[in-house]
């Protein structure tokens, strides 16, 4: 951890785990979600507290390829996590049985939980527009809250992905654009 203004730089003891990217801030601050993988085993997701101490794993095996910018609930209780295969389940941070997303589609991409901790907004990548959903955690009724894309859509394959703020008033979006130059050659031997 670097500080933002005067201070020393600390380590934090991942307990020999291979890290592999994503670490997000638990809401209490004394605590990272933290993407690695044991030597002898699949990678998936801990909970590591930086001032010392032994990671905890927070899901099984396999789980944690895909999380959006918020995995965590608002209130750091749940954590919204997809598998290998794409899919999506809630996962209690301090413990216990996991639950599929409510009204989970075949290739929705959680992107993270709403503000509220009521929703999570998911998408299909490969979309344009991308079709940004929430869906109430609950009860499982998806809404639209949003179409995302640029204006001139040529060329356009995919949006990759999309940030949204805590409190769903901005967001930013990533997209793939190919576009290429065709020749026509005449007149050769």
């Amino acid at each position: 951890m670097f500080p933002v203004g005067a201070g020393e730089a600390r380590d934090v003891a991942i307990g020999g785990l291979i890290p592999l990217g994503g670490q997000y801030w638990f809401p209490d601050g004394r605590r990272l979600l933290f993407w690695g993988q044991a030597a002898d085993s699949s990678p998936q997701l801990f909970e590591v507290p930086v001032e010392g101490g032994k990671p905890r794993p927070v899901t099984p095996p396999g789980w944690g390829i895909w999380m959006g910018e918020h995995p965590l609930s608002p209130d750091g209780h749940f954590l919204a996590a997809s598998d290998y295969r794409g899919a999506n389940r809630i996962f209690p941070v301090q413990g216990g049985p996991s639950r599929a997303v409510p009204g989970d589609a075949p290739g929705d991409v959680v992107l993270g939980w709403t503000g509220d901790g009521h929703g999570l907004y998911v998408f299909r990548r490969g979309e344009v527009p991308a079709r940004i959903f929430r869906v109430d955690v609950t009860t499982g009724q998806r809404r639209l809250w949003k179409e995302l894309g640029p204006a001139d859509r040529a060329g356009v394959r995919l949006v990759y992905w999309a940030v949204i703020a805590s409190d769903g008033r901005s967001y930013a979006y990533t997209f793939d654009r190919v576009q290429d130059d065709l020749y026509l050659l005449t007149g050769l031997k």
